[in-house]
């Protein structure tokens, strides 16, 4: 899982937004990397539906949080 806090052109409203936050194009980076790298992003529900199931999940399967950002 990945867990991302705030993600924000400027983030300067939030007191910790250096250590919490990261800017549009690294977050798109980030996903980028990803993608090319061949992770498969999963949501929460099909994440839930999968196991739920009792199914596989892909080998290289990530999840993206947002926390209460």
């Amino acid at each position: 899982m990945i867990v991302y806090h705030s993600i924000s052109p400027d983030a300067g409203w939030l007191p910790w937004s250096q250590n919490t936050s990261v800017r549009p194009e690294v977050f798109e980076r980030h996903m980028t990397v990803l993608a090319r790298k061949g992770w498969t992003v999963l949501s929460r529900e099909a994440f839930q539906a999968a196991r739920a199931r009792g199914l596989r999940l892909p080998a290289k399967s990530v999840m993206v949080h947002f926390d209460d950002g």
